[in-house]
């Protein structure tokens, strides 16, 4: 076996542009040593046909002297480590527990900005008070009076937008916590069918970038890059409806209601 992979490993690369779209990965994988993106390329060798991944620089032999590595192996690696460290029910418990966090943010947000709007207000009406005592006092005599009717034209105005903003406020949907075990179990399963049964390589890779920064092949491991509040649908938003914190599927991959 060691003799046949030393033939393979040595089977001259051919460019070729068909296996990005049969790879999982491709646009994701980084050269350990150079940060270069690794790119795809084949090899003849054993009387068969293997796809690589293979860093750009070393490809061009420009300093990089990054290994490629068969990418169907790593591929099942990756997916498997997905399943296995990634798309579990633990994690997904981990970004419940995050949106939870998130939802507290807000309400206190809220609590703040309502604050912040009622003190406008307040403050507008304390002037415009202030003006109609003036009126009240010299009538048509009052300094500028011209000026002071503007003013509290302008005041007046200020106060309706304040109100207009309060309304919106108080109208914005609040979040949901009854985020259940069963919906935990629920959402853990359709993450982890969409990659068990799905046979659009390019479906997969959508989901797979959708929250992978990045994937480095270094020597002796391979490092995932991921944003786990990209795994659902909430990054450093709320989640407003429990039927939207799933991952945006395609209408035959959706979970069924």
């Amino acid at each position: 076996m060691k003799i046949q992979n030393a033939i393979s490993d040595r089977a001259p690369l051919v460019d070729t542009g068909s296996p990005h779209s049969q790879h999982f990965f491709t646009g994701m994988m980084r050269c350990g040593q150079c940060d270069c993106a690794m790119h795809i390329a084949s090899g003849t060798g054993r009387g068969k046909v293997y796809h690589y991944y293979i860093c750009a620089n070393a490809k061009k032999h420009q300093g990089c002297k990054g290994r490629r590595v068969n990418a169907t192996e790593v591929d099942d690696y990756l997916i498997q480590v997905m399943l296995d460290e990634v798309l579990t029910r633990d994690r997904v418990r981990t970004i419940v527990r995050e949106i939870q966090s998130e939802a507290s943010k807000w309400w206190s947000d809220r609590e703040k900005r309502r604050a912040n709007i009622v003190a406008e207000i307040r403050m507008c009406e304390k002037k415009r008070s202030k003006l109609f005592e003036i009126l009240e006092l010299h009538g048509k005599d009052a300094p500028n009076l011209g000026d002071l009717t503007e003013r509290m034209r302008e005041l007046k105005q200020q106060i309706e937008n304040w109100e207009i903003n309060l309304i919106a406020l108080e109208a914005e949907a609040d979040p949901v916590l009854d985020i259940s075990e069963k919906d935990i179990v629920d959402a853990a399963d359709t993450l982890r069918g969409l990659v068990l049964n799905c046979e659009d390589p390019v479906t997969l890779r959508t989901f797979f970038s959708s929250f992978v920064k990045r994937v480095v092949l270094e020597a002796d491991k391979v490092v995932i890059e991921y944003d786990s509040s990209k795994l659902m649908n909430h990054e450093t938003s709320v989640v407003h409806s429990k039927n939207k914190w799933l991952p945006d599927l395609d209408s035959n991959q959706g979970p069924a209601d």
